[in-house]
């Protein structure tokens, strides 16, 4: 994670200074560097005041910034953990319906258990 105001300064001049759902600007201590590699670097940061979360992509050397489309309710913690996961590929999801189709799951519990026990 990056801890150097001055490149997270730099990070901040390529995205939006406020919340675009309630308009209240970002405070900038609360900036987080996601990931980081020579072309792209994934900028986290919460409003204050809504709670909504924003990922942002900085492409270089364009400063191109997008920001995520998606509305997730994960933390900080979260995404960082999720990020160093490998992908979901076709043949995991085929996996996990072969699983399935062989066991009977009445409800959530039984599917956590089929599903853990097989990790």
């Amino acid at each position: 994670m990056i801890k150097n105001k001055e490149e997270i300064t730099e990070y901040l001049s390529s995205i939006p200074p406020y919340c675009e759902k309630c308009g209240t600007m970002y405070n900038k201590d609360k900036v987080e560097v996601i990931d980081k590699n020579q072309n792209m670097t994934i900028i986290y940061i919460m409003c204050e005041n809504c709670k909504t979360k924003n990922v942002f992509y900085v492409v270089k050397p364009m400063n191109f910034v997008s920001r995520a489309n998606l509305i997730v309710d994960l933390d900080m913690e979260e995404i960082k953990k999720f990020a160093g996961s490998r992908k979901i590929d076709s043949n995991d999801i085929l996996n996990v319906f072969d699983l399935l189709s062989t066991k009977k799951a009445k409800n959530s519990k039984d599917f956590l258990k089929i599903i853990n026990s097989n990790v």
